[in-house]
């Protein structure tokens, strides 16, 4: 190469152009992977802001449902008032097949469904009839006993209180220190063990922290719940005249028997 006839001018040049499109090349480069970075990092965080707003709505979802649950479990059951109803009703039922031969030897009832047990001495059943329990007629299961009748719907699944819960009505109900004192009064008149009402504790909510602070609850009830039992003859009039006796009819509910 002749030295002397080199065009030293555009050969600088064109090196000095190389050089622009390398920075230029690479200034692209950089940027292209920062921008995807920013890119990146603002998806990631509006990614990680809706995983946290799903996981707030879902939280709150199974607090309410907590709060409803619990409400629909301790507001079932019936009044005092409407169980003496169904037991009279039980009895009412019970005559026709009484006249036929046939003792009430068991009936259990709690909020889904009720079995009628009847008895007899006869050891061939020739008269199988139809019960007729508040209005509706149900056929006879023949057992090794007798007749047994099964009651789909139970009466004792009052929604009265569910109903007004729902809606946001007022329920009325006794304070928890009343009631218990009731209890106590009641059962120190009561001489034999049989007839006490037994308290599973003390009255208590498993929801008052979640239901105090949501706002989202706007009718705060606050109830506290204890379950009580007792134990009574196995026959009607004496479990109507227990039921009678009690005051806070709609504080008790009865869910089984």
């Amino acid at each position: 190469m002749n030295l002397s006839n080199f065009d030293w001018k555009t050969y600088l040049a064109k090196i000095q152009r190389q050089s622009y499109l390398a920075i230029g090349g690479a200034i692209f480069v950089f940027f292209c992977i920062c921008a995807g970075g920013v890119w990146y990092f603002y998806e990631q965080k509006e990614s990680a802001k809706e995983v946290e707003k799903k996981r707030q709505e879902q939280e709150l979802a199974n607090k309410i449902k907590s709060i409803n649950d619990y409400y629909a479990d301790i507001l079932s059951g019936s009044s005092t008032t409407k169980a003496i109803d169904i037991f009279l009703a039980i009895n009412q039922s019970s005559v026709p097949l009484s006249l036929s031969g046939f003792n009430l030897d068991l009936y259990s009832c709690d909020v889904n469904s009720c079995t009628f047990s009847y008895s007899t001495t006869n050891e061939k059943i020739f008269n199988i009839q139809e019960v007729n329990f508040l209005g509706e007629y149900y056929k006879a299961n023949i057992s090794e006993k007798g007749l047994e009748y099964q009651i789909s719907q139970s009466s004792l699944a009052d929604n009265d209180l569910r109903e007004k819960y729902n809606s946001m009505e007022d329920i009325p109900v006794a304070d928890c220190s009343e009631l218990v004192n009731y209890v106590h009064s009641f059962n120190s008149l009561t001489s034999d063990s049989k007839g006490k009402i037994v308290l599973s504790g003390y009255p208590d909510s498993s929801i008052s922290s979640v239901e105090d602070v949501l706002p989202e609850i706007k009718k705060k009830y606050g109830f506290k719940n204890v379950q009580w039992s007792t134990t009574l003859p196995n026959d009607i009039l004496s479990v109507t005249s227990f039921l009678s006796r009690q005051a806070y009819k709609e504080s008790f509910r009865v869910n089984k028997n």
